[in-house]
């Protein structure tokens, strides 16, 4: 029957509960964390532990803690009473980061080294003259405003050359790989047989339709390919023998690429692609007694558009008694990238602040495999080319000289291998009101 709001000093309302508990009783030592893995709809009184809100307390980012904050609690029945024994704010405020200065007078009309702002709250300073007298002060500041951009804020649209089928918990796979033309499209379903979905068949008697193991038969990607076995007990007329089929999004991709693999007599057989009913490729398989692997064989499919059934046949080119096996093998499908769009780039929404604030420091949290590279720029509102001085900046980069009041963050990622990939987990930017610095500390004196 309780309702509970928690109010900052900018008057933002926060939902934390409404009607939770049932018949239930109290909450002892009740936490409300938006970090918590349980919603507090989920539990039961007293409550005890931490609970996700109702309300998202993420939206208090950014926001001055400084002044008077309420907490607004409304019985909403008529048949109990209870009291508020005690509440209290817990916040978690960012790193306080130092500035101190080394002086031979003691107004410090004569600085003669400075630490620059720093994480540590010790700083030596070198080089000095035991004989001479120094003078030190102190100045902090705390990171107290910032942006943080998540999965969510990334420009959706930065992201159009990839089609994510995962968990969006797990980090998105969008390096640019260096093996394959262009930028991969996932639109076909199992294109390495490993799984045994989304293809249909259709096979004439005595022809077998299955997958491979690497161990007993030509695999290019992964562990399987399929393999169109024919029985050369029966005699064969021109007949489409076998096929596999599925239905293919075929907007926006330029090409096709495969691998396929031919063993004994398949020069007696065609092997072809085809697209909406359409042939797009063909060959005859040579005539040999081992396997024979054509890898990355292209074709164009740039004139179809939309949902296509692409199908891989194998047809009797020969009118005889024969036997043959024809593999096919990691299937792609890839689209032209256009120029105005990094590939494997992800560019954050932009970022603003008010004229009398100033940018501060980015920090970013990535993983970079072996084989991988990730890079960060700072971009204007608008465009693709980095600020000047600001490509490739490191995480703890300061970025205080920027005159502009609207960025974005580009984070660049790259691979050798296509199955790698260099991953950017989140990034933060912060920035600095005028009045957050503190005064000079207490000066002493090295005598």
């Amino acid at each position: 029957e309780l309702q509970a709001y928690l109010i900052s000093p900018d008057m933002s309302r926060i939902e934390l509960f409404t009607g939770v508990g049932d018949s239930s009783q109290d909450f002892l030592g009740t936490i409300l964390d938006s970090a918590a893995p349980v919603s507090i709809n989920e539990g039961t009184g007293p409550f005890a532990g931490p609970y996700h809100p109702q309300g998202n307390l993420d939206e208090l980012i950014g926001q001055n803690i400084r002044g008077r904050w309420a907490l607004d609690i409304t019985d909403n029945g008529f048949d109990a009473e209870g009291r508020v024994a005690s509440w209290s704010l817990i916040a978690q405020l960012a790193d306080v980061i130092y500035f101190a200065q080394c002086a031979t007078s003691s107004n410090f009309g004569n600085v003669i080294a400075q630490s620059g702002w720093i994480s540590d709250n010790s700083y030596a300073f070198t080089g000095l003259d035991p004989q001479q007298t120094y003078w030190y002060r102190v100045k902090a500041r705390p990171l107290m405003r910032w942006f943080q951009t998540t999965r969510s804020d990334f420009e959706t649209d930065t992201l159009t050359d990839v089609i994510v089928t995962e968990d969006c918990s797990v980090e998105l796979p969008v390096a640019d790989s260096i093996d394959g033309p262009d930028m991969e499209v996932h639109v076909i379903t199992d294109p390495s047989f490993e799984l045994g979905d989304g293809w249909a068949v259709h096979a004439s008697s005595n022809v077998f339709i299955g997958a491979y193991s690497k161990e007993n038969a030509w695999a290019s990607d992964g562990n399987w390919s399929l393999c169109v076995n024919f029985d050369f007990s029966k005699l064969y007329f021109y007949d489409d023998f076998a096929r596999i089929y599925q239905t293919v999004d075929l907007t926006g991709v330029d090409t096709l690429m495969f691998d396929y693999a031919c063993y004994a007599y398949c020069d007696l057989t065609m092997i072809s692609v085809e697209v909406g009913g359409v042939g797009i490729w063909n060959r005859s398989g040579p005539d040999a007694n081992d396997i024979q692997p054509f890898n990355d064989q292209t074709v164009d499919v740039s004139s179809f558009n939309g949902p296509q059934e692409l199908s891989l046949k194998v047809t009797s080119a020969f009118f005889g008694w024969f036997d043959a096996y024809v593999f096919w093998d990691n299937l792609r499908a890839y689209r032209t990238i256009p120029e105005e769009v990094s590939p494997g780039s992800i560019v954050s929404t932009p970022m603003s602040i008010n004229a009398d604030q100033k940018w501060d420091v980015v920090n970013y949290n990535v993983t970079i495999p072996e084989g991988t590279a990730l890079t960060v720029d700072v971009l204007p509102a608008d465009g693709t080319t980095p600020i000047p001085g600001y490509a490739d900046i490191p995480s703890g980069a300061d970025i205080s000289h920027l005159t502009q009041k609207t960025i974005r963050l580009r984070a660049n990622l790259s691979t050798t291998q296509r199955n790698i990939t260099p991953s950017l987990h989140d990034w933060t930017v912060y920035y600095e009101n005028p009045d957050f610095e503190s005064d000079w500390s207490n000066v002493v004196s090295s005598q």
